[in-house]
């Protein structure tokens, strides 16, 4: 009973342990799968772009009276093509008197097909497009270069342009003259962007710069102011009327030209010139005041004041010591060679020498060189002699000559720089400036003593070189008016400088 107990529960046993084990072996075999995820949904077909519109042109659009309306580019290019291909014309151009036809071929000439129809594309109806063209750049400015050479003009030299009524006389230079090529390219190609191509283009030619020797001869200038000087004698008839003219170039130290050089002329107020010298050289120093009657006189060609500046020279200011400033200054320059320069009374010193009648040298009644004028015994100068006052002064601007040697304490190259900055200040410009460009730099004093003499000296600085010069204009009677021969001593001096400085015509 025992032993069958034992079996029993044994196969107890054997049923628990296989019922445990057979669900969980039965899990191995199969495990759980993970859960299926949701069918994707199904995506609409793209949809097909509708195909880009072609441009149209316009209706009742034109181009070169080429109808284009409705017409897409490539139908509006092929229309224009097959008729304006041989729309270009000639193209002619005139240079120098010179003629030349370009034809279409040498220089790329053509209808611009593409820039006529871009055009066309952007118009609005009943708009007409002018014609196009288009170019070869190389081409065209290998033809101007080809026609520059025969368009050139040649240097004729230096001419002389007179007027005998009003007796002047300027130098011209007839330069060479050329095709700018780089200038006239721009004009041409502007040319041929309007419809008014086929009509001649005129080219203006270049005038060459001159050379800096290409001015007239000292020769040229000689003739040119005797026959100035001949025609003011000739025109007074019966009266005396003698033109005196001195001209010195400051760069050579030579006289280039002069006429009557050496006549006596009354100095009128040109004599201010030696009296302002005389003063730089006599006293160390000058006071506001003294400084104020200077420019004064300089300026505005006070008389009074030139008296003052007389009298200051010998450290006084009384009309006696104007007499004795007017002495020192007439001994100063005949001691500096200047002989037949000289003023023995001061100005407007008549009453006082009826009243007082104080002792004073006078000239010769007659002096210099014929011809002969009736000048003043007691105010004399030459055109050479008053040219040389200038010439010291400039010396002496630059640190040199007889003023510095004479006067080494008071005439030093600062004090000249101011005399000369004093003369430049000279408020007259009916005389010798009247002739002159404006801008020109003059340091001058002029001097009427009208109708008989009026006169005009001093430096003047221009581009082409600076000269020294002294003009002197002598009647016995008033055959000219004080305006005539005003304007004559602007002639002059434009004569002299047109020496430095020809105007540059063309050389034709």
């Amino acid at each position: 009973m025992a032993a069958s107990f034992r079996r029993a529960t044994s196969l107890v046993a054997l049923s628990l342990l296989l019922g445990a084990c057979g669900p969980q072996a039965q899990a191995t075999s199969h495990p759980t799968e993970a859960p299926t995820s949701a069918p994707t949904a199904t995506l609409a077909p793209t949809a097909t772009p509708a195909p880009t519109a072609v441009p149209l042109i316009a209706d009742g659009v034109t181009a070169a009276g080429v109808k284009l309306g409705g017409m897409d580019a490539e139908q509006a290019r092929a229309a224009l093509a097959d008729v304006v291909k041989d729309d270009a014309e000639p193209v002619t151009l005139v240079t120098g008197g010179v003629t030349t036809t370009l034809e279409p071929e040498a220089i790329g000439l053509a209808p611009d097909v593409d820039a006529m129809v871009a055009k066309a594309l952007t118009a609005t109806a009943g708009d007409d497009i002018p014609l196009v063209l288009i170019y070869d750049e190389a081409k065209l400015k290998a033809a101007l270069d080809a026609l520059a050479p025969a368009a050139s003009n040649a240097s004729s030299g230096v001419e002389a342009i007179r007027d005998t009524k009003a007796i002047s006389a300027s130098f011209v230079l007839h330069a060479a003259e050329s095709l700018d090529v780089d200038a006239a390219l721009p004009k041409v190609e502007q040319h041929l962007a309007t419809l008014a191509y086929t009509q001649p283009l005129t080219l203006e030619l270049t005038l060459a710069p001159p050379s800096p020797d290409a001015r007239p001869t000292k020769e040229q200038l000689q003739q040119e102011l005797e026959a100035l000087a001949e025609a003011y004698a000739a025109t007074a008839k019966k009266t005396t009327a003698v033109l005196g003219v001195y001209i010195y170039d400051l760069k050579s130290g030579d006289e280039l030209a002069s006429v009557n050089k050496g006549t006596a002329f009354s100095t009128a107020s040109t004599i201010k010139v030696g009296i302002l010298l005389n003063a730089y050289a006599h006293v160390d120093s000058f006071t506001a005041k003294q400084m104020s009657a200077i420019e004064k006189m300089v300026i505005d060609s006070d008389n009074l004041r030139a008296n003052d500046v007389m009298a200051m020279s010998v450290g006084g200011t009384s009309t006696e010591s104007a007499f004795e400033g007017i002495q020192l200054m007439s001994d100063t320059l005949a001691d500096l060679g200047l002989t037949t320069t000289y003023q023995y009374t001061p100005f407007e010193a008549n009453d006082f020498i009826k009243l007082y009648k104080p002792k004073y040298k006078v000239g010769p009644k007659k002096a210099g060189e014929a011809p002969f004028t009736n000048s003043s015994p007691v105010q004399r100068t030459t055109p050479y002699e008053m040219a040389q006052i200038y010439v010291l002064i400039d010396q002496c601007a630059k640190g040199g000559g007889k003023l510095v040697e004479k006067f080494p304490e008071t005439m030093t190259a600062k004090r000249c720089a101011e005399m000369i900055e004093l003369l430049k200040r000279n408020a007259d410009t009916k005389r010798m400036v009247s002739g002159l460009p404006e801008g020109t730099e003059v340091a001058h004093k002029s001097g009427w003593a009208q109708p008989e003499v009026q006169g005009d000296a001093g430096i003047v600085r221009t581009p082409g070189g600076d000269f020294v010069i002294a003009i002197y204009a002598y009647q016995s009677g008033e055959v000219y008016k004080d305006t005539f021969t005003q304007r004559l001593l602007g002639n002059v001096a434009r004569l002299a400088y047109s020496y430095y400085n020809p105007l540059t015509v063309s050389g034709e």
